[in-house]
């Protein structure tokens, strides 16, 4: 999958979904998740009112601490899926 696939805009059936609804197609399959998630070993898996839950297996880049390492992971992919969030809410 390339960059390009990530691109919510150039998958209309994207278009009018609501956060939730975007996030429950994601982990269907019907859509892309953010491309971080696959170079970060994580996944959504479960999304409600609210909340979202990732599983997923950290991959240490420093082993000075690695609890350190997989927080920033983490919240890099964050920061990411709300970028790609935004972006397709904006296009709406």
């Amino acid at each position: 999958m390339t960059t390009h696939d990530h691109d919510l805009s150039k998958h209309p059936e994207a278009a009018g979904m609501s956060g939730k609804e975007l996030l429950q197609a994601m982990i269907d399959g019907r859509i892309p998740g953010p491309a971080i998630a696959k170079t970060l070993s994580f996944r959504l898996v479960e999304v409600g009112d609210g909340f979202a839950v990732f599983e997923g297996e950290p991959q240490y880049a420093a082993p000075a601490d690695p609890a350190t390492a997989w927080d920033n992971a983490v919240a890099l992919a964050n920061a990411q899926l709300n970028f790609v969030l935004t972006n397709a809410l904006d296009e709406t």
